[in-house]
């Protein structure tokens, strides 16, 4: 499936009212297209707020009453996705009936004054030599490198600069890899054998980023920053599809900090030894790490969690 077709199908997808094959075909597409990915996140977000607010616990209704605002907004989900093409046509017929109405109309007037107008004119205007105007500064181009991959709404293509170095993505053969270029020329000095998915890190011996370890799972991985020789890769112990991949945090004390969906992983950056793993259980996909003193901070859509980064 391309981008297209998810976005007209992922409501559904969340709502859980797709057959298996297309469930699969989607879920497969979102493994390796963070925007559509992103999208996804948003919906699931808004399903599972609708979710709680019908919760018995919260409010004082019963079962049918949550059940009859569930099924109304599916209903209401499924009618905006075919409305929406339509109401999105009219502004654009409207604006294009306005400019041909004033473009006859103008011309029109410019075709019946026109000679009366020039007559105006040559009376008033002033003899004066033609004044040249000064060239305007143009933009030069230092250099230009192609075959970068774009994901609109992620930061999975981010650009890092570090020293004269800056590492970007680079799409080889139908695949991404890591790719260094000198920030003066743009010069290649190394493309990585590893394929990638992005979210870059970088220090100053080594970049991170993950890397793709069969359908829709990711593995954290460091290359040396002089050639992009992989020095070590962290997989991720679980058995389904990574959901929500998200950039590694650096920590004081050599430590790196990686959080997958529901987990966090505390590593050793020399090779990636784990230190501490924990889990968040709850309903919802963790942001990346933020470390503030001997403090670390993670979030999703439930709330914000503070752990022990010693621990």
């Amino acid at each position: 499936m391309d981008c297209a077709q998810v976005n007209r199908k992922i409501e559904l997808l969340v709502l859980g009212d797709l057959p298996e094959a297309e469930r699969a075909a989607i879920e497969e597409h979102l493994a390796s297209c963070p925007a559509c990915r992103i999208a996804h996140d948003e919906y699931r977000f808004l399903v599972a707020q609708i979710k709680g607010s019908a919760r018995p616990d919260l409010v004082k209704c019963d079962f049918g009453f949550a059940r009859e605002v569930r099924s109304t907004v599916k209903m209401e989900i499924r009618r905006a996705g075919y409305r929406s093409t339509a109401w999105r046509s009219i502004p654009a017929v409207g604006s294009v009936a306005a400019c041909l109405l004033f473009a006859f109309a103008g011309w029109d007037l410019w075709v019946s004054s026109g000679s009366r107008l020039d007559l105006v004119l040559a009376e008033h205007r002033p003899l004066r030599s033609p004044v040249r105007a000064s060239a305007a500064p143009s933009v030069l181009e230092a250099w230009q490198h192609r075959s970068a991959p774009s994901a609109p709404g992620s930061t999975a293509d981010a650009v890092v600069v570090r020293g004269g170095n800056m590492y970007v993505l680079q799409t080889h053969d139908g695949r991404n890899h890591v790719a260094s270029l000198d920030t003066q020329t743009g010069e290649q000095k190394w493309l990585s054998d590893v394929q990638s998915c992005g979210y870059l890190l970088v220090e100053d011996s080594r970049v991170y980023c993950l890397a793709q370890s069969g359908a829709g799972r990711f593995d954290l991985v460091a290359l040396d920053a002089d050639d992009g020789k992989l020095l070590w890769r962290h997989r991720e112990e679980r058995a389904d599809k990574l959901q929500s991949p998200c950039r590694a945090s650096l920590l004081p004390g050599d430590r790196i900090c990686w959080t997958a969906d529901k987990t966090v992983h505390m590593l050793s950056r020399a090779d990636g030894a784990p230190i501490w793993t924990r889990s968040i259980p709850d309903e919802g996909m963790l942001s990346a790490a933020v470390a503030v003193d001997d403090a670390l901070y993670v979030a999703n859509a439930f709330g914000l969690y503070c752990l022990d980064a010693a621990t």
